[in-house]
């Protein structure tokens, strides 16, 4: 009895562990196209569309979108914060950039810091991928 009730006991501390996010250095992304400006922005636009992100500001003159905040799924990420993507691509370079919002209504996004869930990178590099995709018409 006692052996199965630590064998349920080291389950559920492997289950728990297994919920938390991992934490990886965080980069923005920035990469130069051949792509003019209207068009990568247009991309851009939808692939973040298609992901199921909504606009809190979209700029088509300074080639710029901010997401409106969004709580990371799939049990990642800190429920105390809302994540935010702002967009760039003015002169054909496409920048994406993740900040953090708490998760209250008057709060405004600011920069993560240097660690991410790992959850957010691979969300920013298929972003990308397929904003650059569409602008080329693949």
């Amino acid at each position: 009895m006692f052996a199965r009730a630590l064998f349920g006991c080291l389950c559920l501390v492997v289950l728990v562990d297994c919920e938390r996010p991992v934490y990886v250095k965080y980069v923005p992304l920035e990469r130069k196209t051949e792509l003019d400006d209207k068009t990568l922005f247009a991309a851009t636009e939808g692939a973040l569309l298609d992901r199921g992100y909504l606009f809190q500001r979209r700029d088509e003159a300074a080639h710029q979108l901010l997401t409106k905040p969004r709580i990371l799924t799939g049990g990642e990420g800190d429920p105390e914060f809302k994540y935010v993507w702002l967009a760039d691509t003015a002169g054909g370079t496409l920048r994406l950039r993740v900040m953090c919002q708490e998760n209250r209504p008057e709060a405004e996004p600011v920069s993560c810091g240097e660690q991410t869930p790992e959850k957010i990178m691979k969300e920013q590099h298929a972003i990308a991928e397929q904003a650059l995709k569409e602008a080329r018409g693949e």
